[in-house]
């Protein structure tokens, strides 16, 4: 996991709805510490930890394709 990636979560355990964006890591083994950006509510720099889910995935952008 790196900045810039993506993590999403699932509140219900099945499906994944909320897509966040990884802004800092001040700690990789500490979600309280992995800290997010977002839209739905404008959060920056806010702790992953403290959101209520059931799941989580992370998401690692390798490479990208030019138009």
């Amino acid at each position: 996991m790196q900045i810039g990636d993506i993590a999403q979560i699932s509140f219900d355990g099945e499906k994944f709805a909320h897509t966040l964006i990884i802004t800092k890591i001040e700690d990789i083994s500490d979600l309280g510490k992995i800290l997010i950006s977002s839209h739905t509510y404008d959060s920056f720099d806010k702790s992953i930890g403290s959101y209520n889910f059931e799941k989580i995935r992370f998401v690692h952008i390798v490479g990208g394709r030019k138009f």
